[in-house]
């Protein structure tokens, strides 16, 4: 049996990681929300900072979660984080609403504390796996995950000025806030499942409660496919793709925020710029479309690890234009003494 790391499989978990890092800008979706606090709540900068300053202290408060992350994986971290964040902006969206009509600065820290929690927690169950699933292509899969959560901001502010903002009125108030808190949370969510089905760790990376449920010959047998991982690059060709994406995002982002400071647009305009965001950010999902022009890939058959294929056809010899180098198939050897 001859095996090699499926391609196309951790193409799909880099891809969710983007998805992911767009989720965990959603906590700056709170500076959005600043000024309908003011005028509507009355809220002073005081109440806004304190509610701000509670929420930044649960982001940052990841420990729990990493914890779980080495115990039980991503899979047990990201229903997790998704319902909280889900949580946390359905109520804010049900407190804009109305359905929650006894609003005050502490009911908004607490919500602002739920969700900067999940947002926070969806960082550690997906930057993690994506290092850990690319250990030659780090820089370039990082890149593009925290350089998504870092525009993140701006691609929310494209949705919410395109679609929740009043066309014509200039009174903040006539917004839907409410929609947009609902938006942003089932984005979140659908985001959470999305990579719950497709991220895992690799096979020779269990987590804890894995690990101690493996024989010695399997934690041998899994521990043997790193060196398959340090000789089998990810595609050029796709990470190119993904790292050109993130420049065109950065500048169209960059762009269409100086220029809509400065000049008073249309409705029709903003709602153009939203759906252009939008779409750059589906077209991240291209990397992981199983088309050799889009990179060179081996088919493989599945196998009991995760992300370890058997090879389908030994022979195939897929385009290699641009740069595409295949893997070099073969048995999966004794792993360096450091892995014993």
């Amino acid at each position: 049996m001859v095996l090699i790391v499926d391609e196309l499989a951790r193409m799909r978990m880099f891809a969710a990681g983007v998805y992911a890092g767009l989720t965990v800008s959603s906590i700056y979706a709170f500076s959005i929300f600043a000024a309908h606090l003011r005028d509507k709540y009355k809220m002073s900068q005081s109440d806004i900072t304190m509610i701000s300053t509670v929420g930044n202290c649960f982001s940052y408060f990841n420990f729990p979660t990493g914890m779980l992350f080495d115990y039980a994986g991503p899979m047990v971290v990201l229903p997790i984080a998704g319902a909280c964040a889900l949580l946390g902006f359905s109520l804010f969206g049900l407190t804009f609403s109305g359905v929650i009509n006894t609003p005050s600065a502490t009911y908004f820290a607490l919500y602002n504390a739920i969700l900067y929690f999940g947002c926070g927690s969806m960082d550690v169950s997906t930057i993690m796996p994506l290092m850990l699933q690319f250990p030659l292509d780090r820089g370039y899969t990082v890149l593009a995950a925290k350089t998504t959560s870092g525009l993140g901001t701006a691609v929310l502010m494209a949705y919410f000025n395109g679609w929740f903002r009043h066309p014509t009125s200039e009174n903040t108030s006539d917004n839907n806030y409410a929609g947009f808190a609902y938006f942003v949370g089932a984005q979140i969510m659908f985001i959470a499942l999305l990579a719950l089905c497709i991220v895992r760790l690799p096979a020779y990376f269990p987590c804890a409660w894995r690990r101690r449920r493996l024989t010695e010959a399997e934690q041998e047998e899994r521990r043997a496919t790193l060196s398959l991982y340090m000789r089998q690059p990810a595609s050029p060709r796709r990470l190119g793709t993904a790292v050109g994406l993130v420049l065109t995002l950065l500048v169209f982002l960059t762009t269409q925020s100086i220029a809509t400071a400065y000049i008073k647009v249309t409705h029709g305009v903003r709602v153009a710029i939203s759906v252009i965001a939008l779409l750059l950010m589906v077209a991240f999902s291209v990397v992981a479309l199983p088309f050799q022009v889009l990179g060179r890939y081996t088919p493989v058959r599945a196998t009991s690890m995760n992300t370890i294929g058997e090879v389908v056809e030994e022979n195939a010899c897929p385009d290699t234009a641009g740069g595409d180098e295949a893997p070099a198939p073969a048995p999966a050897p004794t792993p360096p003494p450091q892995y014993r």
